[in-house]
């Protein structure tokens, strides 16, 4: 899977070497011989590599408005229009890499679209010398256009050099004069009378497309990675001894169809299947489904949700990219944290100096959990609790206790709400309460059974 994606991001990386996005072929070696076509792109690249600057922030795709895996390479927003560049150049909508480096960029011999025909092959409409650069400028004046570059021989020569200042972004040396252009800049048209072969401007065309190559392809892995979902334990039922899970898509995109499938690691690491459910339709973004698994599963507390299925849907029925249809992927470990504990006190009223009809308040604590329980996710089951002689949990009352007989009615099942329950520190905590309904003799509890569940904060 990692080999794949690397390819797929090679494949990406590509489209920044000009020549590969304006149609024009270089092939390096034939049976080992140098040919006169291989790439001064590349041949720099690979001389200068340790100096090149490779900084750049992830491609925050999402608030770019990106939606499917082709629009890393072409968003088909730029057709050729100086427009479309602009805005690119300007923050406006962001183009697709491939987009943005056939226009801003030439190649050493499909070069400026004022040497060519429409229909020639070598032909694009942008960059062109006359509007895209300082041409009419630097031919009015050569002087204006001269700056000093390295020779192959390590000694330093001069040229003037075009800067491109408009359709897009702006390059200091976008291109160099050859000789002949230099001394016939006006008489001469053609691609011999300009040349990308030369330090500075190979230079400057690395400083912005490697950044932009780094840019889109940790975006483009962000991409890949983009299926996320939040899991929270939201209940236990001791009856059916099982747990009800809370699974959010928080993708920023929407779920179609697939399962979502719950997964358990054993003692001696070994994988298997406790829980699966189909999704039927759409899980939109940041909205939840509910799955229910064993509690048996929480013996080890290694466990692992997994949606797959289509992520990222257009009008609720298809998937925004085909080829990202139906295999997209989603996962999130969790563990399930439960305890179970029993609580006692029942004394005889006189020997707390109580009158018949009192009441008695206290506090029923969970034991540490292995991390800061945090609002939501965790809950209190109150399995059984006998009172003397009535009570509630949480406000969850035990039923009323209408004579003087032992052990009266007790409470079963009942769920704390949530509000009802509080943390302290690594600790859940529940308020508990006893009545004594006038018989006059005891009050308390005993057996209190709590079930505490609590999951680490997402």
């Amino acid at each position: 899977m990692y080999r794949a994606l690397g390819q797929v991001v090679h494949l990406l990386q590509d489209t920044t070497q000009p020549q590969h996005v304006r149609n024009e072929q270089h092939l390096d070696y034939v049976i080992g011989f140098r040919t006169g076509w291989h790439s001064h792109i590349e041949d720099y690249g690979a001389a200068n590599w340790r100096n090149l600057n490779y900084s750049n922030s992830v491609l925050d795709w999402r608030s770019l408005g990106f939606t499917k895996l082709e629009e890393f390479w072409d968003r088909h927003v730029y057709n050729g229009d100086p427009q479309a560049l602009d805005h690119d150049a300007s923050g406006g909508t962001q183009l697709g890499l491939a987009e943005f480096c056939n226009g801003n960029f030439i190649g050493e011999r499909h070069s400026y679209g004022d040497y060519f025909e429409s229909s020639d092959i070598a032909w694009y409409r942008c960059p062109r010398r006359d509007t895209s650069t300082d041409y009419y400028t630097v031919v009015s004046h050569l002087p204006s256009g001269i700056d000093n570059f390295i020779l192959r021989n390590g000694h330093q020569g001069s040229g003037i050099y075009l800067a491109k200042t408009s359709d897009g972004i702006a390059v200091a040396h976008h291109s160099r004069f050859t000789y002949w252009g230099a001394k016939f800049p006006k008489l001469l048209q053609g691609v011999d009378t300009t040349t990308i072969l030369d330090t500075n401007v190979l230079h400057d065309y690395l400083a912005v497309l490697i950044p932009k190559s780094v840019a889109y392809s940790s975006g483009l892995l962000d991409y890949f990675f983009r299926g996320i979902v939040t899991v929270r334990l939201i209940g236990y039922d001791s009856s059916l001894l099982q747990f009800t899970n809370s699974i959010m898509n928080t993708s920023g995109q929407d779920f179609m169809g697939g399962t979502f499938s719950i997964y358990q690691d054993d003692d001696s690491g070994f994988r298997s299947l406790i829980a699966q459910t189909n999704l039927t339709g759409t899980l939109a973004n940041s909205n939840s489904i509910l799955m229910t698994f064993p509690d048996s599963a929480s013996s080890t507390n290694k466990l692992l949700v997994v949606y797959e299925g289509t992520i990222g849907v257009t009008n609720g029925t298809t998937a925004l990219d085909p080829v990202d249809a139906n295999i997209g992927i989603a996962a999130q470990s969790f563990a399930p944290n439960l305890q179970t504990k029993t609580y006692n006190y029942h004394v005889s009223l006189s020997s707390l100096g109580l009158s018949p009809g009192a009441s008695i308040t206290n506090v029923l604590e969970s034991d540490d959990f292995p991390f800061t329980p945090t609002s939501g996710n965790y809950q209190a089951t109150v399995n059984v609790a006998y009172f003397d002689d009535n009570g509630s949990i949480g406000g969850v009352a035990a039923p009323v206790a209408t004579d003087c007989n032992w052990p009266h009615p007790p409470l079963i099942n009942g769920v704390v709400p949530i509000s009802a329950v509080s943390i302290v520190g690594n600790n859940l905590s529940v308020p508990i309460i006893a009545t004594d309904n006038g018989c006059g003799y005891e009050i308390g509890w005993v057996n209190v059974s709590i079930t505490w569940l609590a999951t680490p904060p997402p």
